[in-house]
């Protein structure tokens, strides 16, 4: 993981998987604005490889 700006990156450990759907889930304490306010509810999203 890494933040460039307003850009968070997140990077996986290994390859991914054709045609599977994965998960991203970003706890609502992991990430603070610049005024060093917590993200207020965690946040979670899905997405699927293709063939």
């Amino acid at each position: 993981m890494s933040i460039s700006g307003k850009t968070l990156t997140l990077k996986m450990t290994s390859s991914r998987i054709k045609n599977n759907l994965y998960q991203v889930y970003i706890p609502g304490s992991a990430v603070r604005d610049a005024a060093g306010n917590a993200l207020k509810t965690s946040y979670s999203f899905q997405f699927r490889t293709v063939k």
